[in-house]
C-alpha cells in the first residue's frame, strides 16, 4: 500500500503552535495525506496513533548546536539536548531516524558556513529534509541547497510542511510503499533512498507570523515584544501581497 506522510508537523504542545490532534486529522483529510509525524519542539509525541483515519507517528524536533534535528518514528521518549552527537545517539537508541531539518533556512548564516557544518555531521545523519514548506520564506534556495547536500552525501531525502497551523498541513510530504502501516514499516520505508517527494511550494510568511503570535501568547511575553512582532507581521503580510506566488505542485 502507498502512504503519503507529512514528515514534520507541530501540535499544541509546541510553544508556537495551537493545533489540536483533531484539527490536524481534519486538515490531513482535507489535503489528502494519510499520516503525519508529530515533531514538537524538544517534546516527544505520545498521543493517539490514529485519528479519523489519519496516522499519527511519534517524533521530536531537538534544538542542537548544529541546528534542528528530527527524531522520526521514535519508539520511546527522547529527552532533548543541545549536544548534537548526544541527540543523534538518543534518537537512534529509540530506534528513530536522525534527520536534519531545513538546514539552509536561517538567513543569518552564510551558505559556506552551513556547508562546513554539514561536512562535520553528515556521517551521523539518517537523512536530510529537502522539502520544507517554510524553509524558503527568507532564503529562496534553501530547499534546493538541502537537496544538493543530500545528493552529495548520498542521504535519504525527506519532505515535511513544518506546519504550525492547520492550513499548512500537507504542504510537503513523502509517498512511500509499505506492506502494513506500522511505525516500524513506515520508518524503514522513509529511511530508504528514492522515495517520491512532493510539495505545494512555500508557505506564506504570514503563517510564520501567526505561529510567532501564538508563542508570544503562550509565553506571556512583555508588551515590547508585541510591538516588535507587529512590525514583523506587517512586513510578512506586505510581502505575501506583493509576491503573488502561484502554488505549483512539484515532485522530486
Amino acid at each position: 500500500m502507498k502512504l503519503k506522510i507529512d514528515t514534520h508537523i507541530h501540535s499544541e504542545k509546541s510553544t508556537d503552535s495551537r493545533q489540536t490532534a483533531a484539527e490536524i486529522a481534519a486538515a490531513g483529510l482535507r489535503c489528502g495525506i494519510d499520516g503525519v509525524i508529530v515533531c514538537d519542539h524538544d517534546i516527544p509525541y505520545d498521543g493517539a496513533q490514529k485519528i479519523d483515519g489519519i496516522y499519527f507517528l511519534p517524533g521530536i524536533e531537538i534544538s542542537t548546536e548544529f541546528g534542528h534535528l528530527l527524531g522520526i518514528c521514535i519508539e520511546k521518549p527522547v529527552a532533548p539536548t543541545r549536544n548534537f552527537a548526544e541527540a543523534v545517539k538518543r534518537i537512534k537508541d529509540a530506534n528513530g531516524l536522525a534527520v536534519l531539518a531545513h538546514p539552509y533556512e536561517n538567513h543569518r548564516y552564510k551558505k559556506t558556513d552551513i556547508d562546513g557544518r554539514l561536512r562535520k555531521i553528515a556521517s551521523d545523519l539518517d537523512g536530510i529534509e529537502v522539502f520544507n514548506s517554510r524553509a524558503a520564506q527568507f532564503v529562496k534556495d534553501a530547499n534546493a541547497f538541502a537537496a544538493s547536500a543530500a545528493a552529495a552525501y548520498d542521504k535519504p531525502t525527506f519532505a515535511g510542511s513544518d506546519a504550525h497551523i492547520p492550513c499548512e498541513i500537507g504542504g510537503s510530504f513523502v509517498e512511500i510503499e509499505v506492506t502494513a502501516p506500522t511505525c516500524e514499516n513506515i520508518r524503514n520505508a522513509l529511511g530508504k533512498k528514492g522515495n517520491s517527494l512532493f510539495t505545494y511550494g512555500t508557505s506564506k510568511r504570514i503563517n510564520t507570523a501567526k505561529s510567532q503570535f501564538i508563542k508570544l501568547r503562550k509565553t506571556s511575553a512583555p508588551f515590547k515584544r508585541y510591538l516588535k512582532f507587529s512590525l514583523f507581521a506587517a512586513k510578512c503580510l506586505l510581502y505575501d501581497i506583493l509576491r503573488h506566488e502561484k502554488k505549483n505542485f512539484k515532485k522530486l
